[in-house]
């Protein structure tokens, strides 16, 4: 049985959380919320969501339904707010003493350059009520402050690398190896599916860089490929698809 994790994306429909002008709280928590989901359903984990829509949710039917999930982790999504614009930086918040060493894998795996601010103390502890269940692990997690230019920058233009980091960050929090799905073969004279090769066909393997929101990421890793083909003495270009993703 697949472990299961519960994503929280915060506040939502008449409680917007912080505002920043235009920008919400609520929207940026669900946006990277959703994305973190699909990487984690990649690795075979069963990821429920407290919402998946901009709607109002309470604290405690958040905490509930990680308790009647039995959920193996709850990860609660925020922005963080000041009154002025000076704090920045992620933090990490549990509750329970179960969930601190959790917390600090959270932390630590988003790169220092994303993470770092000017708060002393980037891992507290704190009565968060959405992890009110003690034998629920649970991670409040404050993803830079909403109120700061710069830590809004930081989550817009490295937002692959935000989610792809908290993702393998839970993997690593729950014990488990992430899997590069893309280097996954199966065996030899076999399909996908495990059936026999037609006659009329044959195996054919497809090399995968990565998905990226940033079309110049994705071109830079495109480059990057065939560079290193010219270096095996391959000559070819591979190319760029645009897929869709949910915002």
């Amino acid at each position: 049985m697949s472990k299961i994790i519960v994503l929280d994306p915060g506040h939502g429909g008449s409680d917007p959380g912080a505002v920043n002008g235009s920008r919400f709280e609520s929207h940026d928590n669900l946006r990277i919320g959703m994305a973190i989901r699909e990487l984690l359903r990649s690795q075979g984990y069963d990821v429920r969501m407290t919402r998946e829509t901009d709607v109002f949710v309470s604290l405690d039917e958040r905490a509930n339904m990680a308790l009647r999930a039995n959920a193996d982790l709850l990860v609660s999504l925020h922005r963080d707010s000041f009154p002025t614009t000076t704090p920045s930086g992620v933090t990490m918040f549990y509750r329970w003493q179960n969930s601190a060493e959790i917390a600090s894998t959270l932390l630590q795996s988003i790169p220092l350059r994303l993470r770092a601010g000017n708060r002393a103390e980037p891992l507290r502890q704190g009565a968060w009520r959405v992890l009110q269940h003690s034998r629920i692990p649970g991670v409040f997690a404050e993803l830079g402050f909403i109120s700061n230019a710069n830590d809004n920058r930081l989550f817009d233009e490295h937002f692959d690398e935000y989610t792809q980091s908290l993702a393998r960050g839970i993997v690593q929090a729950l014990g488990d190896q992430w899997r590069d799905t893309a280097d996954e073969t199966p065996p030899d004279d076999e399909t996908l599916d495990g059936g026999a090769i037609p006659g009329n066909m044959t195996p054919a393997w497809r090399v995968r860089g990565g998905t990226y929101r940033n079309q110049e990421s994705a071109e830079r890793v495109r480059q990057a490929f065939i560079r290193a083909l010219a270096e095996e003495g391959i000559d070819d270009r591979p190319f760029l698809e645009q897929i869709m993703l949910p915002k």
